[in-house]
């Protein structure tokens, strides 16, 4: 009886450490991604690139802001006032992933601040 009490103990230990085993070897791997993504992500051409893009947002918006304040009729300040408000949402996204390890234009600085 103690024999397979003991092949018993050993058989459920075994399977323990395997499953222990197999979910540990799936968390280091979750860690390893999240830790490479947050590298890449703090990478100078991420950040050049990102740096871009709020410049060519930048660009775009100050465009709308002329073709706003110019003369439109009311239906097309509304679609260029929406398209506006869409081209701001991905600037201060693009800007919240910035490190600081890429400079931007002072303006881009105040008019996130304002808008952001």
């Amino acid at each position: 009886m103690k024999a397979v009490g003991a092949v018993l103990l050993v058989l459920a230990l075994g399977a323990a450490i395997l499953v222990g085993g197999w979910l540990g070897g799936w968390w280091l791997k979750e860690e390893s991604v999240n830790r490479n993504s947050q590298i890449n992500n703090d990478s100078y051409a991420r950040q050049t690139a990102l740096t871009e893009e709020i410049v060519d947002l930048h660009t775009q918006i100050a465009d709308l802001d002329v073709r706003a304040a110019g003369d439109v009729t009311p239906e097309q300040k509304t679609l260029i006032l929406t398209q506006r408000a869409s081209l701001v949402n991905n600037l201060c996204s693009a800007f919240d992933q910035t490190t600081g390890t890429a400079t931007l234009p002072t303006d881009i600085y105040t008019f996130t601040a304002q808008e952001c």
